[in-house]
């Protein structure tokens, strides 16, 4: 199985700097996948885990019968 990586944007990272400050969790329960302009896929995160400081594993399921796009970007909500 492909293993992506993604980059934080700075909205994220606004985020996440209010939850460390305000000693909060961040909620993360979606995911998403785009074809580098519009979403096309949207579900509840599958799996989700701390692999090391500042790293996450974050996974979803697409279903077999969803597709028919590249994927070129993703996104946690």
């Amino acid at each position: 199985m492909p293993i992506y990586s993604s980059q934080l944007t700075a909205a994220g990272e606004r985020k996440i700097a209010e939850a460390i400050a305000n000693g909060t969790r961040l909620n993360i329960t979606h995911m998403t996948v785009t074809d580098g302009e519009t979403e096309m896929y949207r579900a509840e995160v599958n799996t989700l885990s701390v692999v090391e400081d500042g790293v996450l594993f974050v996974e979803m399921v697409i279903p077999e019968n969803v597709g028919g796009f590249w994927i070129h970007g993703t996104a946690i909500y």
